[in-house]
């Protein structure tokens, strides 16, 4: 991202010389999602540009209500013909931005059932009331380990989450 940091504010900008970067470098038909979210504090905003990653989710301290974040773009390393784009969405205080991979909602229980977009989401918005940003990341983990029990995880599992205290002013990250 180094290489790219000039333009990194530019997500449709970005993202297809990341593609092009992923098709050079790795293993023929090797596709890797990713999302591009910037929060602009200041302005108190976020945008996001996806790239086959799953949206990241805004949990509104205003009116309760989660909301996704990003667009339904291809992977990178496709080879075909993309028009990235991306979503800004103004943030309040108290308004939370949970981000994740895929290796979450698709961690599978013992009934071998996926634990779910819409499962992440309810869990998002029972506890996105309560407490910090670290508090939320640390009972959506926990919720993901007891769905699981004793079946062998398959992927990753990453959660960041950030609550905006003030437009201005980021004082609550966690990832």
């Amino acid at each position: 991202m180094k290489l790219l940091t000039p333009e990194i504010a530019d997500g449709p900008k970005v993202m297809p010389r990341l593609s092009d970067m992923v098709r050079g470098t790795t293993r023929q038909h090797m596709k890797v999602s990713l999302a591009l979210a910037l929060l602009d504090r200041r302005a108190g905003s976020i945008t996001v540009t996806s790239a086959g990653h799953p949206p990241a989710f805004l949990w509104q301290a205003a009116t309760g209500a989660v909301v996704p974040l990003g667009t339904p773009n291809v992977p990178l390393g496709t080879k075909l013909p993309v028009s990235y784009t991306s979503m800004a969405h103004p943030l309040a205080s108290g308004d939370v931005v949970v981000l994740y991979t895929d290796g979450a909602y698709e961690m599978l229980g013992p009934d071998g059932n996926p634990y779910g977009l819409d499962r992440l989401e309810r869990l998002i918005a029972d506890r996105g009331p309560w407490g910090s940003a670290a508090s939320l990341r640390e009972a959506v983990l926990q919720d993901l380990w007891t769905y699981k029990g004793s079946t062998p995880q398959e992927d990753d599992v990453t959660v960041l989450a950030v609550r905006m205290l003030d437009p201005g002013a980021i004082a609550d990250a966690e990832g």
